[in-house]
């Protein structure tokens, strides 16, 4: 029995207004830098500098911000997604998007967006989505 495994979640979930309160200030945190960062952020040392570096940028603090929203719906106990015209929209462009990459004669490329231009890949169109 792994008893002090479970203690350890036990008092990291102790107080779950305070952890969703902090999961909220990451979100935020994370949407403020993109919209500062990836207009600015390049790096020289790549081969394709604004590209490869802003999408480093993008699917970082997306993903993060992907992180903090699961770990607060899993302490709050709920979570909703509103299903408007936009939404079911942006669902039928990113499964249209999928097809197209799992049906490419270049699948690394679809997917990665490299050796070409990293903006085109699939993973900076969920990013953006």
């Amino acid at each position: 029995m792994n008893i002090l495994g479970s203690l350890k979640v036990v008092s990291l979930f102790k107080d779950s207004a305070s952890v969703a309160k902090k999961c909220d200030t990451v979100l935020k945190f994370c949407i403020y830098a993109l919209l500062f960062l990836v207009p600015l952020f390049f790096a020289p040392w790549s081969l394709n500098s604004p590209d490869f570096a802003k999408q480093a940028v993008l699917v970082s603090f997306v993903f993060l911000a992907l992180f903090a929203w699961i770990i607060k719906s899993l302490v709050v106990g709920s979570f909703s997604i509103k299903t408007n015209k936009f939404n079911v929209a942006l669902l039928v462009l990113l499964a249209s998007y999928l097809v197209a990459s799992l049906f490419s004669v270049f699948k690394y490329y679809s997917f990665w967006g490299l050796p070409q231009v990293p903006s085109d890949s699939l993973l900076s169109v969920i990013c953006f989505a």
